[in-house]
């Protein structure tokens, strides 16, 4: 029975690239992982401290309740969803606020409530606010 998984010294068989494959995962970024991202109230506090300026791990995790590793989780899911970057200083960690993907985020929201909005016809009035002026039992 042949076996899939790599052996010494046969070359037929590739070996398998796990670091390559997660570094290769950070690189893209679907369009609803920034959405993802803004739906947890923890992740949007930490924007909102990012607002203010850029800020070291240690110290975005001073200002919650909950575990290190948590707070950890929820900057990889902002980095992953490129809502922040990463800089390491030394032996710190500094996390910045990247607007180009919130403005990116704003304008589809924008384009999404127009579609949602009624024709205008040359009265400048909505279609529904034309029909209501209309007599009684008038036809169309």
């Amino acid at each position: 029975m042949a076996s899939t998984r790599r052996r010494e010294g046969n070359p037929a068989v590739a070996p398998r690239a796990p670091f390559i494959s997660k570094c290769a995962n950070l690189l893209t970024v679907a369009p609803g992982d920034a959405y993802k991202a803004l739906a947890d109230p923890t992740r949007r506090q930490i924007l909102k401290l990012l607002r203010e300026g850029d800020l070291p791990a240690g110290a975005i995790a001073e200002q919650f309740e909950i575990t290190w590793p948590s707070i950890s989780r929820h900057l990889a899911v902002l980095h992953g969803a490129g809502l922040v970057t990463a800089t390491r200083r030394g032996q710190r960690v500094v996390y910045s606020l990247t607007t180009s993907v919130l403005v990116d985020i704003v304008t589809e929201l924008a384009d999404m409530t127009r579609l949602n909005t009624p024709p205008r016809a040359a009265t400048g009035r909505p279609a529904r606010a034309r029909r209501a002026l209309r007599a009684p039992g008038a036809e169309a």
